[in-house]
Parts: structure tokens; sequence; C-alpha cells
């Protein structure tokens, strides 16, 4: 089914979801207008996408100016959104404009959550706010990371040259994504990580003057909204701060042998007590953080790094279905309870007719996922998308990333994921773990869970190279039975046998 002529499809946001989206749009509907809402003069691309297997795809972001959209044939408005009206079809935007559209998608992401607003107290989130925590770490001692999701195991990974106290309230890290076999060996890896800072990639940020962030003026743009963060700043944002020294940056050649990451698990920040005597600040720390076990801990900057709220604010809960964290809830037709509007992206959360029987796909707020989402939108809203097309794009979850120097690939319900109702004992989990102690960078950690002899889901940690085969033994859904804990034998050449 092809589209029809003249309609108007409106995108709003210049993340990952929203330029796929727009961009999807332009191809799919090269007869009708499409026009990109951005709250900022950047947008950000994929680039450089390398197939891992059918599945799993790594890719980089690039940031760039939301000109280059109008280069495609995509219309570029400058401004925030303040209101939709559905009935009129007509999205609102603070500068005063009306926009009148068809179809249209929201993909406005989410900001930080902040423990509370102060200059010590930073978080992470756009390019601007990754250019602020550099700035501010060039001269710290000691900081306190809290958090246990993916920006914290950044962040913790990265920082290696200062003194760092990471607080977790639960009991191992990255609970997000781990159980606690695969964290202990990220964190061995952290703790007996070789660092080769000679050697690493180069990576930079720029920061660009947004006209739209500045005070009203003679006919300029309005001022940028309070607590509005502009995209998420993409993948390998953190390697800019493993050159970071802190205090310690007129040492020639900073020690990174020993050891600066203290964890304290279980505990929450309680309060925060600010010190403004300058002659106090001279002589100690600035930040007092107490945590919920009693301890305290004095610091020059806290990062906030406790997950994202949506930017769904500006929608009225009367107006479209919305979760119980403000998210937009979305079928699988990324279709909202608002006749004609998507949504895709870290907004969005899947209502319970993406859960299939037999699915080994899950929502998680991944780049990988705002781009398929953003893509599966577009093909829907130019009608040559269906619930089908879904089942094929989003079979199985797949996810590459690093996290402590090491390549870490996830997939399927690798942990569990929408297994809560099945009999405890149909399942098991086998599990091999390397010695980054001992072995250093050729140390891998393997771990799968079966269900009936079947897999369902894998973490691959270090250089497997399993992840291939471990997709098509997820996806073909064979019996594993026989072969028991040898499925981890490296001796086992599982691709001769599955082949």
């Amino acid at each position: 089914m092809g589209c029809e002529t003249e309609r108007h499809h409106v995108v709003v946001g210049s993340g990952i979801a929203g330029v796929c989206c727009a961009k999807e749009l332009r191809r799919c509907c090269p007869e009708d207008r499409v026009t990109l809402v951005s709250a900022t003069d950047t947008c950000k691309l994929v680039q450089d996408v390398v197939r891992v297997t059918e599945h799993l795809e790594r890719f980089k972001v690039a940031e760039t100016g939301v000109e280059d959209m109008e280069k495609s044939g995509i219309s570029v408005v400058k401004d925030f959104t303040c209101g939709l009206d559905v009935e009129q079809k007509l999205l609102k935007l603070q500068g005063g404009q009306d926009i009148h559209y068809s179809k249209l998608c929201i993909c406005t992401g989410g900001r930080p959550k902040r423990i509370l607003q102060h200059p010590r107290i930073l978080t992470v989130r756009d390019t601007d706010s990754v250019l602020s925590l550099c700035n501010c770490l060039k001269t710290a001692r000691r900081i306190l990371l809290v958090g246990n999701g993916g920006i914290a195991l950044e962040v913790a990974s990265s920082l290696v040259h200062l003194k760092v106290v990471w607080v977790m309230k639960h009991g191992h890290i990255g609970d997000a994504f781990f159980d606690r076999d695969a964290a202990e060996f990220l964190f061995k890896c952290l703790k007996f990580g070789k660092r080769n800072l000679k050697a690493l990639e180069k990576f930079e940020l720029t920061e660009t003057e947004d006209p739209i962030q500045q005070e009203v003026g003679d006919g300029g743009l309005p001022a940028k909204p309070s607590g509005i963060a502009g995209q998420a700043v993409g993948p390998k944002w953190s390697k800019i701060l493993e050159n970071i020294q802190g205090a310690a940056g007129d040492r020639d050649e900073p020690d990174v042998t020993g050891f600066n990451l203290e964890i304290v698990r279980e505990a929450e920040i309680s309060d925060v007590l600010m010190k403004h005597n300058h002659q106090a600040l001279e002589k100690g720390f600035p930040v007092t953080v107490k945590l919920t076990n009693g301890e305290a801990y004095e610091v020059d900057y806290v990062i906030s790094a406790t997950g994202i709220v949506p930017n769904a604010d500006w929608i009225s809960d009367e107006t479209v279905r919305k979760g119980q964290h403000g998210n937009l809830i979305v079928d699988r037709m990324m279709r909202t309870t608002a006749q004609d509007v998507y949504a895709a992206g870290d907004v969005v959360e899947c209502d319970s007719s993406w859960t299939q029987e037999g699915a080994h796909w899950f929502q998680m707020r991944l780049w990988s996922q705002a781009k398929q989402m953003g893509t599966h939108a577009a093909q829907c809203m130019a009608g040559v998308g269906t619930p089908d097309a879904l089942g094929f794009n989003f079979e199985l979850f797949t996810h590459v990333t690093k996290f402590a120097g090491k390549k870490v690939v996830l997939l399927g319900l690798y942990n569990g994921q929408n297994l809560d109702n099945v009999n405890e004992e149909d399942m098991i989990s086998y599990c091999r773990s390397g010695d980054p102690e001992n072995e250093g960078d050729d140390a891998t950690f393997v771990r799968v869970l079966l269900h009936r002899g079947r897999m369902q889901g894998a973490v691959l940690i270090g250089n497997t190279e399993l992840e291939e085969v471990f997709e098509n033994l997820i996806l073909d859904k064979l019996d594993l039975s026989p072969f028991g804990p040898d499925l981890l034998d490296p001796r086992v050449d599982l691709d001769a046998i599955f082949d």
C-alpha cells in the first residue's frame, strides 16, 4: 500500500528515533511533506552500520546541524512544543506557531532525573552536559557517582584517574543489565584491567552555539524551557572521560595502576550538604553526601545517573494514554491512543501486545531500539508497515556495547525477562567465567539461560565469537538438553554441530 498525496507528516525530536523516522518517511513517501521539529540546532545521525549477525548490529552516532536534514528534503522547524490538539490535528509550538499534520510522530526522548538543582550536582544527557561535566572534573579530587545503569557503568569504567565513590541501591554493579555472576566478572575487569591510554581512540565533542537556548530577543526564539535536555550524546561519549586527570593533571605520567573506585552497595543518598564559606572550601571538600547506611562522603562533585524521565509533560494525560512513569503507550504499530499520533524512542512504553508467547524481545531504552522504533514508526505511518513486519524486526533482543573495556553482547531474554510466569524447575543456567586478574584482556564470560532445553538468552563478555551461533540457537529453538554444561565447553565446535 503506497502513500496518498498531499499529506504532511510531522516528527517531533531530532534524536536517533526522530531522525530515523523522518528519513524513512522521506524514503517511503517522496511525494509527501515531511517536517522535523527540533528543540536544538543539532540532530543525531546513524553512521557506519556494521551487521555483526543477522539481528545484531553496531553503529556510530554522529551529531550534525539540522540544516543537513533540509538537504534531504525534510523541512525543519526550530522551536519547543507546548501542546497538542488531536481533534484539529494541530501541534502547538512555544513560539506561537501551530503546525497542522496528517500524521504525527513524537520522538522527544527523555531528560535525566535530578537529585537537586545545583552546579555541583552533574547529569549526563546531551553534548552540553558532557562538556560541562568534563570542565568541572578537570580540577576534581574526588567525586561521588550515584546510579547503576548504563551511564553509571560508563562513568565508572572511564574515570580511571579520579577517586570515585560509586553509590548504588542494588547489591551488584550494572543491575539493569547483569546478574551477580556477570557483574562480579565486570568488577574484576574494572579492578585488574590494564589501560593503554596512549592507544585510546580519539573522541571529541564540539560545543555548538544554539540560538534557541538564548533569551528572547528582537525576533528571536523563546528560551529553552527548564529541565529540557538535548538529544542523548551517543554510545561513545565516555571516551572523552578517560583522559581527564582531575587534580592530578599536573603530573606528566598519571598513575593508573592503582584502583581508584570505591563501591558502596545497597545504599541511597539521604542528604546533600553544600559548603559556601570560601575558607571552608580551601580546607576541605565543597559537598558532603550522607547515605542511608549512615556513611558520609566529602567530594567535589556528585554525578547523578539515576535514569531518565520522558519528555512528555507538554501532552495532557487526557489527550494520550500514558504509563506509570509518564511514557506514551504505543501498540505494535507505534500508535498512541490518539488517532494518527505515533511515538518512538525513549518517550514510549510498549503495551502488552508486544509481549507474545515465544518472543525473545523486550523493551530497553537503548540506541539500537530507538533506531528500530523510529524506522518502524515511519513505515507504519506510510502504510507500508505491519505487525508482521514488527515480528521480524523485533523478533530478538540484541545489544552490543562496551563496559570496563570489554565487548558486551546481550541476546534474547538473557536475564529471564518476560519469564516470570514459567516454572523455575524448567529453567537452567550455565556459566563459564575467566579470570581477569591472570588472563587480562583474554578473559571472557559466557552465560546462557535455557527453558526446557531451549536457549532463551545469553550474555557474552569479551571476545567470545559466539554471538552468531547463540543467536541461531535462540531463534531455532533447538533442544539442547543432551549437551548440558558441555554447551559452553570451548573445545566443543558449536558452529560445526549446528550448521
